[in-house]
């Protein structure tokens, strides 16, 4: 499991884990009947996303995107984010989607809505990580025109 700290984790390191194709066997571990194992798979997830997004231009796509949407990355994260209970796997999975979704628009309306609603919620956490992932994966939603009105919006 790649568990490590945001910190540890850099651009040129999240390349070599994505050029081993990591996204689609992480994924599959979103069907474990053990919730924990999705939530820490989902944190993995973040950390390369997050990787990905600080090493690369702010106003550009994601880099990992497609790579992330070749195993129908966003939908499994998005049905993760809708059927969990626990707050921080809730949490986790917005700010990937957030984060992923830089300079790109959300097509899916539902997931438009709930994913921006739910990173807005997290405006005033009380935990710092949180809030300054949180702010990054609105700042990466607000690179596209459309998803920038949506943020003010709602």
């Amino acid at each position: 499991m790649i568990n490590c700290e945001r910190s540890q984790l850099n651009f040129p390191i999240s390349q070599l884990l994505i050029e081993k194709k990591p996204f689609p066997s992480l994924l599959r571990l979103f069907n474990h009947t053990n919730e924990s194992i999705s939530a820490e798979v989902c944190n993995a997830i973040v950390n390369i996303l997050y990787a990905g997004a600080i090493g690369t231009d702010p106003t550009s796509p994601h880099p990992y995107y497609e790579d992330l949407q070749q195993s129908g990355g966003t939908e499994k994260i998005f049905q993760l984010f809708k059927r969990t209970r626990k707050e921080n796997t809730k949490d986790v999975s917005a700010k990937c989607l957030g984060i992923v979704f830089r300079a790109r628009e959300i097509t899916d309306p539902e997931m438009k809505v709930e994913i921006i609603s739910h990173l807005k919620s997290l405006f005033n956490h009380k935990d710092e990580e949180t809030l300054s992932e949180e702010k990054l994966a609105l700042i990466c939603l607000s690179q596209n025109s459309g998803l920038f009105l949506a943020i003010q919006q709602l």
